[in-house]
């Protein structure tokens, strides 16, 4: 492999265990929410269609997607500090919220 190659290889690596120890010093681990989790959460918030909900620490967005689904009209914003579940977050928006 060239160096350049390298040096952006280590650059990720970098930036992506720089990230993970931020989350592990400063906050909490990323646990994926079950359905039955959400309902409940959507239900305690009282969640109607044109709210806007803000998911902070989304992690792999399930909250987002699962109240995107639910809720069309509403205006869903999800972050998250942590480069992987990001990453895993942008990857499904783009395979249009699925699994």
């Amino acid at each position: 492999m060239s160096e350049p190659v390298i040096n952006v290889i280590l650059v990720v690596a970098i930036l992506v265990l720089a990230t993970a120890f931020y989350a592990v010093r400063h906050g909490a681990p990323w646990v994926p929410s079950r359905r039955m989790e959400r309902d409940a959460l959507f239900k305690a918030a009282g969640m109607r269609n044109g709210d806007e909900l803000h998911d902070l620490g989304s992690g792999g967005g399930a909250v987002l997607f699962d109240a995107a689904r639910r809720y069309p009209a509403s205006r869903i914003v999800g972050v998250e500090v942590v480069v992987l579940p990001y990453q895993l977050s942008q990857a499904r928006r783009l395979l249009g919220g699925r699994k």
